[in-house]
């Protein structure tokens, strides 16, 4: 539903329901594309699941510059895999800037298996949502759907 940075610094441009970017930080160095993006399905071709690593944080439909499943729902997911864990200390996700910011309320963000964040609501699309202070070694970064994603 967004775009995501994880932190030492990652950053992810998906839209798992729709994703725009996503940054992985913790010298907030981008790491985000030394790991491997996928997600539940694809919307088509254009709209894959490294659209969120890709460093482009557009955020919009046109431009291509998100990843966008075809799945709906809490059952939808975006994930991030690393060959070999990595320092993770910030993570920052951009939604879609061209509509639908109701459809993040709710998506859960996971660390190797364990709940880090549930995405409040926001009313402004530009806003991105920083999650701090994670201090911690991963290998895995999750996001899954909500009731509002894909509605």
């Amino acid at each position: 539903c967004g775009v995501f940075r994880i932190g030492t610094m990652a950053v992810f441009d998906t839209v798992f329901c729709l994703l725009a970017a996503i940054s992985i930080a913790a010298t907030y160095e981008n790491i985000a594309r030394l790991g491997t993006a996928s997600q539940i399905d694809d919307w088509d071709h254009l709209r894959t699941a490294d659209k969120a690593i890709d460093g482009n944080r557009a955020g919009l439909w046109d431009q291509n510059s998100i990843a966008h499943t075809k799945s709906h729902g809490s059952d939808v997911w975006w994930k991030l895999t690393f060959p070999k864990p990595v320092y993770i200390d910030h993570i920052m996700i951009w939604p879609r800037t061209d509509c639908c910011c109701h459809r993040y309320q709710g998506v859960r963000v996971e660390i190797d298996g364990q709940l880090v964040s549930t995405l409040p609501f926001r009313s402004h699309c530009n806003d991105k949502y920083d999650l701090n202070n994670l201090k911690r070694k991963a290998k895995e970064i999750t996001l899954f759907g909500s009731k509002y994603c894909g509605g």
